[in-house]
């Protein structure tokens, strides 16, 4: 399966939630950040649109989710993780900004 369906088929079973980065003044797309699999280790993912990178907003969106992710009053989850690629410098940064540890 494709890893799209794969990714749709596990939002409909909600096992997974995305939401999309827009651009607060043209409201164009700038990225995503998802929170995938809820049924087990929850992970924290993000792609981001070149012309998001470097300003920071990428950083308050996965803090944002991250928060909604721990929160009691939101998807009250005991642990979130982030995977970084090795020698990803700008992603090691933002998880770092987040307050993820390696």
């Amino acid at each position: 399966m494709a890893d799209y369906h794969r990714g749709v088929w596990r939002a409909a079973k909600g096992e997974r939630i995305s939401w999309t980065i827009a651009d607060p003044q043209t409201d164009a797309f700038l990225g995503q950040v998802m929170i995938g699999d809820l049924t087990g280790l929850a992970e924290v993912g993000y792609t981001a649109h070149p012309d998001a990178r470097g300003n920071g907003m990428i950083a308050e969106a996965v803090q944002a989710v991250s928060d909604y992710g721990l929160d009691p009053e939101g998807l009250n989850l005991a642990r979130l993780e982030l995977r970084v690629a090795a020698g990803n410098l700008a992603s090691e940064a933002i998880a770092r900004k987040c307050g993820y540890r390696q």
